[in-house]
């Protein structure tokens, strides 16, 4: 047996009573014959995007003393759940009791007092939005740059062609001084 530490994702309409998420775990660890060794609500937030059709979600961790090849089912069995939308396991070998039970619940984010509009990112105060103007200065150097690029791909090419010529007319020039060459000799 080792010790793991997991994230578990409730619904938060599930996990409104807390009593669901512990009768859950504990059906899960059953399955998998793991012990529970310490587990701790963390919060439940807002998520970044939706995971199974739902906004909120419940965050419990849970430390366990399982089979590491059973735990494969306890994945399996989290995916199956209506109840769980996301499952990380960890090995935690060698963590202390006293260790778990410290460990701080994270501070809620979820009000930003710096966020005009409670906290969605896409929509910026006024202030802090850059001007029209400052976007003009950036693409500028953009459009710049492209026509030095293109004007020294020009000017390449025309030295190359000026150099394929110079060769030409160099490849000729001692084809010719052979010509004559041999003619003077023949005779």
């Amino acid at each position: 047996m080792k010790q793991y530490e997991a994230m578990f994702l409730f619904d938060s309409n599930f996990a409104s009573t807390y009593t669901n998420v512990e009768q859950e775990l504990e059906r899960i660890m059953q399955r998998a014959e793991a012990e529970i060794v310490f587990q701790k609500k963390w919060d439940d937030r807002r998520l970044a995007y939706e995971i199974k059709k739902q906004k909120r979600g419940c965050y419990v961790l849970v430390f366990f003393n399982g089979d590491p090849e059973k735990i494969g089912r306890i994945e399996r069995d989290c995916k199956l759940s209506d109840n769980v939308l996301r499952v990380m396991i960890l090995d935690a070998e060698g963590l202390s009791k006293e260790y778990m039970e410290s460990l701080p619940i994270p501070a809620t984010t979820e009000h930003r007092p710096d966020r005009e509009f409670d906290g969605d990112a896409r929509r910026r105060p006024a202030e802090s939005r850059p001007s029209s103007s400052a976007t003009a200065t950036v693409e500028a150097p953009a459009a710049t740059a492209t026509s030095e690029k293109a004007e020294a791909s020009e000017a390449a090419s025309t030295s190359e062609s000026t150099e394929a010529s110079e060769t030409t007319a160099t490849v000729e020039a001692d084809d010719s001084a052979k010509d004559t060459g041999s003619d003077e000799t023949s005779e």
